[in-house]
Parts: structure tokens; C-alpha cells; sequence
């Protein structure tokens, strides 16, 4: 249901709200916390004047941000102006609440490659002794089969 900016400034709670957010964006808990009513009747108060296009919602992480956008009420200004029988003056440039640079999204630190620590080349006698123990271990197990086979016939 679309209401219309008279609607919203007929309550004095959120007249007051808009005076808070006109220069600086709130999420609900810190408008809430300016007033002696529970979180829930604020965040109707802030819905009306969003359905109004008085407060523009913004999601920012987890917190919903209310920004005013208060070029609606240029209705009320041009009604005055009607009942008081003058000729409305452009309507007042209203200043909204600046809108917050994003915030940078969460920088990683660079990850380092550890350069490969250089090891010494095998020499020959290494590679031999190697060799020689892998012919002593197949030399073992052979005679090992061997020595079943003849236990066993």
C-alpha cells in the first residue's frame, strides 16, 4: 500500500525520525535507542516512511541503513502554498543524506611461496649405497622363499 507524504508527517515520532536521518544514515537499533518505545514500533514507523519514499532502506553487511530521501515532501510545500493563496516558489532543493562510499570488501594478505630449499645432488657413493641395499633386501627375500620351499617338499 503506497501512502502518501502527509500521512507520514502527521506523527510527531516520525517527524522526529526523519530530523534524525536527514544528514546522517541509522540502521534501526540507533534511531530506536532516541526514542521510549520498543524496536518494533520503530521499525513500523520507519516502514511508513519508506512506503511514503521518505526513508530509503539500504542493506550494508547485516545492518539495514535508513537513508532520507526527502524530495517527496515538495508535495506538502506546493499544498502549502495552494491553501495560502500564493504562487509556489520553485520547491526548495532539499538536501538528502549523502550516500556512503562501499566499504572495501576484506582484504586477504598475499600469499608468500617459500622458494624450494636447494638439496645436495646424490653423489655416486650415495646411489650405490642405495642400490646395494635394495639388492641385499631382493637377495634376502629370495633365499627366504627358497628356504620355505625346501622345508615344505
Amino acid at each position: 500500500m503506497r501512502r502518501d507524504v502527509f500521512q507520514a508527517i502527521a506523527d510527531p515520532t516520525r517527524r522526529n525520525i526523519l530530523k534524525l536521518i536527514a544528514t546522517t544514515p541509522m540502521n534501526v537499533n540507533t534511531i530506536a535507542e532516541n526514542f521510549k518505545m520498543s524496536r518494533p514500533a520503530v521499525s513500523q514507523h520507519v516502514k511508513i516512511l519508506q512506503e511514503c519514499g521518505l526513508v530509503e532502506i539500504r542493506t550494508v553487511g547485516r545492518e539495514r541503513h535508513c537513508h532520507a530521501t526527502l524530495n517527496p515532501l515538495a508535495a506538502v510545500h506546493t499544498w502549502l502554498h495552494l491553501v495560502q493563496g500564493t504562487a509556489p516558489a520553485a520547491a526548495p532543493k532539499v538536501r538528502t543524506t549523502p550516500t556512503p562510499a562501499p566499504k572495501p570488501a576484506v582484504v586477504e594478505e598475499p600469499v608468500v611461496v617459500a622458494k624450494p630449499v636447494p638439496r645436495d645432488e646424490p653423489t655416486k657413493e650415495k646411489k650405490n649405497k642405495k642400490q646395494e641395499k635394495k639388492n641385499k633386501k631382493k637377495k634376502a627375500k629370495k633365499e627366504g622363499k627358497k628356504g620355505k620351499k625346501e622345508k615344505k617338499g
